[in-house]
């Protein structure tokens, strides 16, 4: 069954109320006040979520370019979001008096990333990440396995939609990141 929106869990919160709920599985997000629940993953969505996930982390740390995380809350634009991936570019990434790592993420990622999965919809996922983006995000992609595609969302610049045949690319936010698409969807065919 596809949904447009999530299913409200509580609505008529504050960002603090919400921050102060127990943690639950799937996570919980906050957005224009409603807290609603994130969708278990599939295999497709696991797998081209840990693939791209690594593959991106291998790239900026040989680079010195920052880091890559799967399934970090990050709070900022009055929301509290969850996204499949992110990527925090290096001296951006919050560490406390003593250089360790904060817990929390108060600041947009420079890239986010959503992998769709079954009951969520291109419109909704759209919606988010250019929501996403004008809170600060500065690269959003959406990937879209069913179709082969992937939805790029910068500021500023009309959605580009990508298939096999194209290059998926970090601009300046992931710079020399450059990955077929056919490559990307091809790892749900592999052992």
């Amino acid at each position: 069954m596809k949904t447009s929106t999530p299913q409200a869990i509580f609505e008529d919160l504050t960002l603090e109320r919400f921050l102060r709920l127990p943690e639950a599985k799937p996570a919980l997000e906050f957005i224009d006040g409603k807290v609603v629940q994130k969708v278990s993953p599939k295999l497709t969505h696991s797998t081209l979520q840990l693939t791209l996930g690594s593959t991106i982390l291998e790239h900026a740390r040989s680079r010195g370019l920052g880091r890559a995380y799967s399934e970090l809350r990050c709070i900022f634009g009055g929301m509290a979001l969850v996204p499949d991936l992110v990527f925090i570019r290096k001296g951006r990434i919050p560490k406390d008096a003593k250089g360790k790592l904060e817990e929390d993420l108060f600041l947009a990622p420079d890239l986010m990333i959503e992998v769709i999965s079954p009951g969520q919809t291109v419109k909704s996922m759209l919606a988010r990440l250019n929501r996403s983006v004008a809170a600060g995000v500065r690269l959003g992609w959406l990937v879209q396995p069913r179709r082969k595609r992937i939805f790029v969302v910068s500021p500023g610049i009309q959605t580009a939609i990508l298939e096999p045949g194209s290059i998926l690319d970090g601009g300046n936010v992931l710079p020399d990141f450059a990955l077929p698409v056919a490559e990307i969807f091809g790892w749900l065919d592999e052992d």
